[in-house]
């Protein structure tokens, strides 16, 4: 019976320690950022507010320039342009419990680029 008992207090204890673990740990990743390569995406810049976004890369994505030679970027919105610079995934900015924190403005993660350098490839976003 006395280790029947023991058994059952192991077990329990184990399962309270991991649930305890992965809700830290949850919160603690939602907002991280996966490593970052350093890439070059072909694409069109639009902007969207304050931020740069360039559309391109195969398969085509979305990135958002979150840094970098901002300054190289002006006036090149709805040009083809080539960006390169470490790229990054920022994971959904919703807690495990579906709210969402005060940077995120959806719950879906996405890409990211840091433009380390900007070349102008054509004046607009057509074919042609």
């Amino acid at each position: 019976m006395k280790t029947v008992v023991l058994t059952l207090v192991f077990f329990i204890g184990s399962g309270m320690l991991i649930a305890a673990q992965n809700s830290n740990s949850g919160t603690a990743s939602v907002n991280s950022q996966k490593s970052k390569t350093v890439q070059t995406i072909h694409g069109c810049l639009t902007k969207s507010g304050n931020t740069y976004i360039i559309l391109g890369g195969a398969p085509m994505r979305q990135y958002r320039v979150i840094g970098g030679d901002l300054a190289a970027l002006r006036g090149k919105e709805n040009h083809t342009v080539e960006i390169t610079g470490p790229v990054g995934q920022v994971k959904s900015g919703a807690s495990p419990n579906g709210d969402y924190g005060p940077a995120s403005t959806t719950g879906v993660g996405y890409d990211t680029i840091v433009a380390q350098r900007v070349k102008q490839l054509y004046p607009n976003c057509g074919i042609g």
